[in-house]
């Protein structure tokens, strides 16, 4: 099967949470803490939520992301990069649910604010400890692929892009990763610089170093 990498517009954003971002994190740790009561009968808020938030994301046109179709066009994976110039932790779902309108989408009713303040608080000190004196870093936000087409290859097309993208305009790069996917940054030249212990699994800060083009 051939996939297809293109810049991510507005529009795009339901789709790519519905599709790809959250079939892909039901098992990751922040998941699990921002939600802990999550059901399938809560889903749609949460789906609903979480894709207002990337709209916003996308609608202040801060950030990089591309995404990567199939052969009929369906979105199989995403992922969003910027130039670090906040304390915000990584993640669409750091964002606020406020409108562009200046109107808000309630919090779902499975949402652990408490817990979830708690954890971007460790994280954002993290970040702040591992980045401390360094300019022009290129940060991961976000990559989800769809369960169905993870391990074809779709992770490694978003990562080689951004990883090119910050070679070409000579910046490290940074992540907070999750337990699944330090193997896959470890593969573009991620190197583990630091570690954030919660309830739910460790996340790693990990450290790319511009590699200089030929």
């Amino acid at each position: 099967m051939s996939f297809t990498l293109s810049e991510v517009q507005v529009a795009d954003a339901e789709s790519l949470i519905r599709r790809c971002d959250f079939p892909a994190i039901q098992d990751d740790p922040l998941h699990r803490i921002m939600f802990p009561r999550s059901r399938p009968d809560n889903w749609e808020s949460e789906i609903r939520w979480m894709a207002n938030n990337l709209k916003n994301t996308l609608e202040r046109g801060r950030s990089n992301f591309r995404k990567v179709c199939a052969e009929d066009g369906t979105p199989v994976g995403f992922a969003g990069w910027a130039l670090e110039q906040s304390d915000t932790p990584q993640g669409v779902k750091a964002q606020s649910n406020e409108k562009k309108d200046g109107s808000t989408i309630p919090d779902p009713d499975t949402l652990d604010m408490n817990a979830w303040l708690e954890t971007s608080k460790m994280l954002r000190e993290e970040k702040r400890r591992i980045l401390h004196g360094r300019k022009n870093i290129w940060r991961l936000m976000i990559i989800s692929v769809d369960p169905a087409y993870q391990r074809q290859g779709v992770g490694s097309m978003l990562m080689q892009w951004g990883c090119e993208e910050a070679d070409r305009n000579e910046r490290d790069a940074f992540v907070l990763a999750s337990p699944a996917a330090v193997r896959l940054y470890t593969k573009f030249g991620f190197e583990v610089v630091g570690k954030v212990e919660t309830t739910e699994g460790t996340f790693r800060s990990m450290f790319r170093k511009v590699q200089k083009q030929a």
